[in-house]
């Protein structure tokens, strides 16, 4: 284990105003093996506030980008970027998560997808028509040497699923109505052919 001598947290503060600075050695790599022991100090003196504390632990990411939402037949295709895509150690080693809510209801899903696969397919059966959705992604480290808590959510992305065709549910009630009727119609034509065949045997007897 490697342990820095001290890692400064410096703390001055007023009645109105509160301020904060960190020292730390120039030029050093922080790796899975660093740890630091970390004080607050005043006038009065330092107060240690923690000791052995591994930054490759404690990584919360950058937030993703903003998603974007593809609508097609079939699906809603959901893809982001993952706003750590520059960084030169974790820029592939994240989870996500997506939070899909409907608006205006505690309706709400919760999809999983990894740095391998930024994006997510939503089959349209599955969302209610002409509702207001909205998404947002979060990541969160998956390394062996990295860990972390979860980033904040990404801006959401926000849309409105189409209602059903009008024209196609006048069709439904169209249909549903015509085909007692025409089920009673040839039950009568046929009762009525009957009787007219029967009472011709009759008159030719």
């Amino acid at each position: 284990m490697k342990c820095l001598k001290l890692l400064f947290l410096c703390w001055i503060s007023s009645i109105l105003t509160v301020t904060s600075c960190i020292r730390v050695m120039e030029g050093l790599y922080i790796g899975g093996d660093y740890y630091y022991d970390i004080a607050l100090c005043h006038e009065s003196g330092c107060h240690p506030v923690t000791q052995t504390f591994n930054p490759s632990d404690n990584i919360q990411p950058t937030p993703p980008h903003k998603p974007e939402v593809e609508e097609t037949p079939e699906t809603f295709n959901i893809t982001w970027i993952s706003g750590n895509e520059d960084h030169m150690y974790l820029k592939t080693v994240f989870d996500f998560e997506l939070l899909l809510q409907r608006t205006q209801s505690t309706e709400s899903n919760t999809l999983k997808a990894t740095s391998q696969k930024m994006y997510e397919q939503i089959p349209r059966s599955e969302l209610k028509p002409g509702a207001p959705y909205c998404i947002k992604v979060r990541s969160k480290t998956n390394h062996a040497d990295y860990d972390g808590i979860w980033s904040k959510g990404s801006p959401s992305t926000c849309w409105k699923t189409e209602a059903e065709e009008e024209q196609d549910n006048t069709l439904v009630i169209l249909i549903k109505s015509l085909v007692p009727l025409c089920v009673a119609v040839g039950v009568m034509l046929f009762l009525i052919c009957f009787n007219l065949n029967l009472n011709n045997s009759l008159y030719f007897r």
